[in-house]
């Protein structure tokens, strides 16, 4: 079996969210206010009481860590089974191949993805002739030939993991660009993962703002800035407990 046809295996798992759930909600939480009722709504859907939280992070800082700590939140590499919320912080940092990605989902040009934050131009140009020369060099039209037939193991590891774990019926939050990416990539396997992914807050680059706009993803506003390092999973948390008791009354 092809890597694009064990996702495909995997994203055919994953089912609607309780459309009834969220209506009533929506009735029940229409006094509450701004975004907070909303995203109420959409957490009922995914029948989540944000009791079992968790943060997933390969690297977590002594401060992020110790934030979890305070929060009651614990930190693992891989998403466990035993968790009703998961937060997933994978950075912000996309390689070469993952701005193809990007690319391909968003079909916007790289001069957009890359943004202008270098300070010598002339490293930001090359960045660009690089990043064009390798997608014509990749040659891939759709998300299935990059995944099937380059080196996407990384990227594609983490839509698995965020596959199977929407797949158990456990909403996720996506906490930075390359978190984002996977999400996306898994998005276009399966359009029902949309209703299990919230974004914590906008993300902090310009790809990853391409990827929160081309599908206009739930966002919570947690923490005003999503950057991939865990901190505003851990907000979207709090924000998510807050919601899950909201929707219980």
């Amino acid at each position: 079996m092809s890597k694009s046809d064990q996702l495909r295996s995997v994203a055919s798992e994953i089912g609607l969210a309780d459309s009834a759930a969220r209506r009533k909600a929506v009735t029940s939480l229409a006094e509450v206010p701004g975004a907070l009722g909303s995203f109420a709504a959409e957490l009922a859907a995914t029948n989540c009481l944000a009791k079992e939280t968790v943060l997933v992070c390969s690297n977590p800082s002594d401060f992020l860590q110790s934030a979890a700590a305070s929060n009651s939140i614990e930190i693992f590499e891989r998403p466990p089974s035993a968790s009703d919320l998961i937060a997933i912080a994978a950075g912000d940092r996309l390689s070469d191949v993952e701005y193809v990605f990007t690319r391909i989902i968003c079909n916007r040009d790289f001069v957009q993805l890359l943004g202008f934050k270098a300070t010598d131009d002339a490293v930001w140009q090359q960045a660009i002739v690089n990043l064009r020369d390798l997608f014509k060099q990749i040659n891939a039209e759709t998300l299935s030939e990059l995944i099937d037939h380059f080196h996407t193991e990384p990227i594609l590891e983490l839509a698995m993991q965020i596959a199977s774990t929407i797949a158990r019926r456990t909403p996720v939050i996506i906490d930075g660009t390359r978190a984002l990416l996977a999400a996306s990539i898994v998005f276009e396997f399966s359009v029902a993962a949309r209703s299990w992914l919230f974004v914590a807050d906008s993300p902090a680059s310009p790809a990853g703002m391409a990827l929160f706009k081309h599908r206009n993803w739930i966002s919570l506003p947690a923490n005003q800035v999503s950057a991939g390092d865990g901190l505003a999973g851990i907000a979207a948390i709090s924000l998510a407990r807050t919601a899950a008791l909201l929707v219980r009354g």
